[in-house]
Order: C-alpha cells, then structure tokens, then sequence
C-alpha cells in the first residue's frame, strides 16, 4: 500500500461510518483500583477486546524532557537509522536529523518532513526502562508479574521492548504479534495538533471471521502484514476497534487479535512492548502453532520452553505465584509430556543432548524443541520436531534419524508431581484412553523410514508446496504436487524458432490440486518441477493412434523458419478418436483449448479427416470483455497500463535513491509526480475493469455481481 493510500482520516471521523466501526473501550488511569489493579487487568485481557489507558501524562513521574525523540536519539549514539519507507516497503538509511525535523512553531528546524517513514524496532534506552517503569502499573509492565517471559533466562528471552519513531502516513498493516502474545502501544510524543496515531483493533471473538476476510484479500492472516484502508474495512462482518491515540495513551491489543496503527501527525514517538499473558499461551497452543508449523513459521517467542522453566522457577524461588497461573501452566506441561511418551520406551534408544546455555529449532519449520526430537547423524546439525518427521518433512537421510531429548521425562513427572503437591492439588488432566501420542507415532515413523520403499506412489497425496527454514529440508516418500505424477505420453510437435514467443501469451489454468485428509501429510516441497510461464515443445514418440504433422507443415504457418505469432498448444491440437467432425455443422465446433483466455483472439486449428486446416477467428464472436491479444487493447487507453506501471517503479526507485542521498527537495517532487502517475493508473484500472464488467454483465449477470464486489474490496471501484 502507498503512503498516498493510507491517508485514513481520523478515528473520529470513521466512527460516523457506522458497523463495522465502533470505539475502544476506554479507561483514565485514575479510573483503575489502588488494589486489585493485577486482577482488573487480568479481566480486561481475558475479556479479549482491545482497550485504553489515557492519563499517564498528567501524573507527577512523566518525564517531558526525556521521553522524546531527540533525547532517543541521543542516548542511542546514533549518526544515521535504519528505516521503513512505507511508500515503497524498503529499508533505506537516513540521518538522524531527518527523524529530529519538527513541524512545531518556533523550531529553527521547521520544515517538511519526510513522510511515510517508520523507524522500527529501535533498543529502547535504559534511562527510558526505567523512567517507563516508575510510571506504569506493575501488570503493565515487560517482565512484569502477568509477563511469563519472566521465567525465560535472558540470554534466550526474546527482546521485544522497542521504541518507534514515525512519520506522517507511516504504517503497520493488520497483523497478529509474534507468539500471540500481548501487544502494548504507548505514545510518548506528537509533532503538531491533533491525534498521532490511528489504532484499528478486533477481539478474539472475531478471529475466525478475520481469518476469512484476509484469505479473501489473498493474504496469511497469521503470518503476513495486510494494510487495510478503511474503505476495505466496511465489508467486514466483525466489529473494529477505532481509536485516535494521543500522547500518554497506553493501547491494549489482547492475545493473539490482529490490529492495524496509522501514524498521523508529522511526526510521532511511542515504545512497543510484548507480554506473554496465560491467555496468550492458551492461543499460543490451540491457533498461533499448528499455523506456524503448517507455514514453517519460526517461533521467535520461545513459547515452548516456558512451562518447564516457569515451573522450575516455581519450585526452586520462594516468589509469590498466583495459583491460577501455576495450574493453567502445570496443565500444559503435562500435555506436552504426555503428547512425548512412547510405548515401547525400552525399545527406543534415547540420547541426552545439552543445548549449552542456548536453544534447539527444528530445522524445517523453525518451530522451539523443548525436548524430545530427531536428529540427522549424517548431517549433524539437522533436528526435526515430532510433528515434522511425522509429516514426512526431513533432509535426504531420510533413514539416518536417531531420538534426542534434553530432559528426561521422568524428571518432567517428578517436577509436575512437586508442583501438584506444592499446590496441594490434585492432576486436573490425563490423557484420553484409546489414543496414541505423538511421541508413539513418531517411533513408528522411524521404524518404517528404515524400509527402502515405506510408501507407494498410489498413496502419495499432493498438496500445497511449502518451504522448509533449512534449505535441505524436503519431503521424502511423499508427492510434491500433481506435477509429480507421470503423465501419459501424448502426441507432440516442435517448434523451431520459438525467439518471438510472447511472454503475455495466454496461458491454461493448472488442474486442480488435491488435498490430503491426514493432517500431517499436508506439508510440501518447494521449487521443484516449476513450469515457466512459456513451454517449448519437444519432440517425443508419440503413442496416439492420431498421426500429427509437424506445426510448420500446417496449412498457413509456412517454414519452420517463420516468425509465430501466437504459440500453440498440445491441448489445440488433441482429438479423441470417432469425434472427428464428419459434416459442414461439425466444421463449427473447433478444437481449441479451453484453458486460453483469449481464444478468439487466435486462429483456431480444426481436425479434418485429411489434415489439418486454420479457421480466423469469426468476427460474430468476438466479445467486447474479451482479454486483448497482443497487438489489441481491451478499451482506449488500458493498453498504457503495463508502461505506466513501469514509470511508477522507476519513480519509485528514484524516490528512495534521492532519499540516500539526502535531496529532500528533489524526494518531494519526485513524490508528487509518484501521485500523479498513480492516479493515472488508477484511472486506467477503472476504465478497464468498467469495460470487463460490462461485457461480463451481458452474458453473465450472476458472475457479475460478484466480479463488482470483488473489484470494490479490493478497492479498483469506488
């Protein structure tokens, strides 16, 4: 999205829009009890819709002075920052004074700051931790007492305490934070009058029906960024949260809820923190997991190792823990004990392995090991997850697999049973009868794995191609996709130059994929049998009873030296026997290839009993919705589409030259022409998607109504 589009307006003004907007619930600091305030926060996160603390800023331990963005800057030390360009989604460098620019009257620095620029994930300095501390609330707090990152050693905890330096029309797509954890917003400073940021929240209610409205627009709702305008936003059918954030408001997002903030003001200073709330690891477990582990994913919240460490704290500290928060984390801790037992223990070598102050990933979906897992002996350094070598992921020694685990398990029961006892409580789960851990079938797994050929090709599913985090991951025993499968042999011919062979030329959908019903086996390979966008033919033995000459001996395609003009298809020129067309009404019915768009565009190449003959294209058929061959436009002026994106690029690469190169004034410019030619191909758009629309309205209203919709979500119609 351009800086030029999220130009949102204010939340006040959205609000008047009605559903699916609706406002923050909002709280004053003065507001919250002087005692019970852990457990009145606790109900809030638990309750899972966004919400606000206004009112820091008038207390007597707000520092004006240092909770700026010059005072920032100084304390890091730094001469230039890495940054966001919004408008092009690159990372350039800028000086520092291009972020200390101020808009403010009075300032001899006062002029124009460069926009849509967001300085992320900045260290946040220790003289502000502290002064942040003393100001906020302790369950508000990073490492606080609802932070169960506090039980992680620091050396593996995530860092995730960050100060932010924005400009106007700087963004963050909706997007769910790592691990699911809790998201804490807190605006420290504004350049100019008015709102600094626009905070777009939903609640955990809603996650489901947000999961379907981001596929819609093409995108992961776990894993991807999607910038939302709010004109997108009123075709949702979940509520969202609005907020106008000022200085000394504190924004809430809850476990695991996607949310969106759009910076306003010429400039903005806030700190982003996380904390993993109990909330958060129930999300973490039951959603955010299987989704990382599906889309190899890495976890960077280390969220496995918490119930073991947190537990270990528990029973080796004489600290104060909360009983709810002990049993919620003894319970999981179980799970994941007896979601690792396998029964034949006796049978199953088992090597201890020391992580050495550091943390086991599994080298495929990057998920955090905590225990038990398979190890490569041949590579060495190559572990797997459970999950993964049950899903046929592994590197190409796919027999060469032995058992590794850090703890073992009858020191993970005694610490459960010490915890029960401690608690003076009873276990509150077992596992379910009748039912085989992941640990059993994983140890069955190996076993067959040591079997030359443990699948057959019948039983090999296709399905989604996904990448593994380490390059020699694959999927070995399983089938990649359909491509994998043998084709039959099928009747071919040869083209022998192919130099002028468009690359817009029309290309056939791909069949369709299946999907396996195990939910393990649906994981895939990637890069593998890629098909380019052009295919040359090649000669091969044909096993057709239909002899076919070659395409240069067709009637009107002359030598093989001849320039084509359109490429041709095997699927053109296939016919099954006894369909030959035997009459002067069968002439009418040509074999052409269902799959190309632009049919009619093309000369049709019709079976006759005696060869071969070239039909032109009949001008009856042409359709005013057709998609325009090469040498065609679909209305005046749509074919300058392709050329206007082109400048758009360019100018947008200039833009971020000029901007290394500190010319403001010329980086302005080149940002108002940016503008303008993207109005021009929005124009353009419009014009075309109305020509498309009204020929498919024509013949198809039904397809119509929906190709409308479509093209107004994804904002090509107003």
């Amino acid at each position: 999205m351009d800086a030029s589009e999220q130009k949102t307006g204010t939340a006040s003004a959205i609000l008047q829009s009605g559903f699916p907007f609706c406002p923050f619930p909002q709280y004053q600091l003065e507001d919250l009890p002087t005692e019970g305030v852990l457990e009145w926060v606790e109900e809030k996160l638990d309750a899972g819709q966004p919400f606000v603390v206004r009112g820091f800023d008038r207390l007597d331990t707000w520092d004006a002075a240092l909770l700026t963005r010059e005072s920032l800057l100084d304390l890091l030390f730094l001469d230039s920052i890495l940054v966001r360009n919004c408008q092009t989604g690159r990372d350039i460098r800028v000086s520092a004074q291009e972020l200390l620019r101020s808009e403010r009257p009075g300032r001899k620095d006062r002029r124009r700051i460069r926009e849509s620029l967001y300085a992320k994930d900045l260290q946040c300095p220790p003289r502000w931790a502290e002064s942040l501390d003393a100001l906020l609330p302790e369950p508000f707090r990073y490492l606080g007492s609802l932070d169960l990152f506090r039980a992680l050693p620091k050396h593996i905890a995530p860092e995730v305490f960050m100060a932010y330096v924005g400009t106007r029309n700087s963004f963050s797509g909706f997007h769910r934070c790592f691990s699911g954890t809790v998201a804490l917003n807190f605006l420290l400073e504004v350049d100019g009058i008015g709102p600094g940021t626009v905070c777009y929240g939903t609640d955990r209610d809603s996650q489901e029906r947000y999961n379907v409205f981001t596929e819609k627009l093409g995108r992961s709702p776990h894993t991807d960024w999607v910038s939302i305008l709010p004109a997108q936003m009123k075709l949702a059918d979940f509520p969202i949260y609005v907020y106008d954030q000022r200085p000394g408001d504190l924004v809430i997002f809850p476990s695991a809820t996607a949310h969106q903030v759009c910076n306003l003001a010429p400039s903005v200073t806030k700190v982003v923190w996380n904390i993993l709330h109990l909330s958060s690891l129930m999300a973490f477990w039951q959603d955010v997991q299987p989704a990382y582990h599906h889309q190899c994913h890495a976890d960077t919240g280390r969220v496995p190792l918490v119930p073991c460490n947190s537990l270990h704290r528990a029973f080796e500290s004489n600290e104060h823990h909360r009983t709810k928060e002990l049993t919620t984390l003894v319970d999981i801790f179980q799970k994941l004990i007896d979601d690792q037992i396998i029964e034949r223990e006796i049978d199953t070598p088992m090597r201890s392995v020391d992580p050495q102050d550091g943390v086991i990933e599994c080298n495929f979906c990057g998920s955090t090991i905590w225990n038990r897992h398979l190890h490569c002996d041949e590579c060495g350094d190559f572990d797997l997850c459970m999950t993964c070598f049950v899903s046929g992921r592994s590197c190409k020694h796919t027999s060469a697999y032995s058992w590794a685990q850090i703890v073992p398990i009858p020191e993970c029961k005694n610490l459960v049973k010490h915890v029960w006892n401690m608690l003076e409580l009873a276990p509150q789960y077992s596992l379910p009868a009748n039912s085989k851990s992941l640990g059993t079938l994983a140890s069955q797994a190996v076993l067959t794995r040591q079997d030359s050929t443990p699948y057959q090709r019948k039983h090999r599913p296709a399905g989604p191609r996904v990448k593994a985090v380490d390059s020699r991951g694959s999927v070995y025993g399983f089938m990649d996709n359909v491509f994998d499968h043998k084709r039959g042999k099928r009747p071919t011919a040869t083209i022998e130059d192919t130099s002028t062979l468009s690359q817009n030329s029309p290309q056939g959908q791909k069949r369709p994929r299946t999907e396996s019903s195990d939910v393990f086996l649906d994981v895939w390979k990637q890069d593998r049998f890629r098909r380019p966008r052009s295919r040359l033919l090649t000669n091969r033995t044909s096993a057709s009873p239909l002899e076919l000459p070659p395409i240069s001996e067709l009637p009107g395609m002359g030598s093989t030296n001849s320039r084509v003009e359109a490429p041709v298809r095997i699927s053109d020129l296939l016919v099954q026997q006894g369909s030959l067309p035997t009459d002067e009404g069968a002439d009418r019915r040509a074999f052409t290839s269902p799959s190309s768009s632009a049919h009619n565009a093309f000369p049709r190449y019709e079976v006759m009993p005696r060869g071969f003959t070239v039909t032109p294209p009949r001008p009856e058929e042409a359709r005013p919705h057709a998609v325009a061959g090469p040498q065609t436009s679909a209305a005046p002026g749509l074919g300058d589409i392709p050329s206007l994106e082109k400048r758009l690029e360019a100018l947008r690469t200039y833009a971020n030259d000029l901007l290394e190169l500190s010319l403001t004034d010329s980086h302005a410019q080149v940002l108002d022409r940016i503008q303008q030619l993207q109005g021009q191909v929005e124009a353009a758009k419009r014009r075309k998607a109305e020509a498309l629309l009204s020929g498919l309205r024509t013949d198809f209203p039904d397809l119509a109504d929906v190709a409308m919709e479509e093209a107004r979500r994804r904002g090509v119609l107003q």
